[in-house]
């Protein structure tokens, strides 16, 4: 952000709406929403991605790492508020999940 002439308001915003869609956002429906030009929404888009991937990168999984395995999706059972899902061949989305330990305490948990 420095030396941008963007105000601090849009890129907030920015990072508000790329963190709050699971799917992620693209440059184009950015760009409606921020009321940007689609090239300034690409390069802050860029800009914002690699920030998140490198520090992503500080946080590495070491110790004691205890691994699972979860689904995302199924329906929701109206009698006890659960979700339901078809066992192992289920098509929802597969996601394993990493969490590292010192001492029995949790310090980094990886999807």
């Amino acid at each position: 952000m420095h030396r941008n002439y963007l105000p601090l308001r849009k890129w907030f915003w920015a990072i508000y709406l790329c963190a709050t869609d699971k799917r992620g956002h693209s440059a184009t429906a950015l760009t409606g929403e921020l009321e940007i030009s689609y090239h300034t929404t690409w390069h802050m888009l860029h800009k914002l991605r690699n920030a998140m991937a490198e520090r992503e990168l500080r946080y590495i999984l070491s110790g004691v790492v205890e691994v699972d395995d979860a689904y995302f999706g199924g329906k929701q059972d109206k009698n006890t508020e659960t979700v339901r899902h078809s066992g192992r061949g289920t098509t929802k989305t597969k996601v394993a999940i990493g969490l590292a330990t010192a001492n029995d305490k949790p310090i980094h948990v990886k999807m």
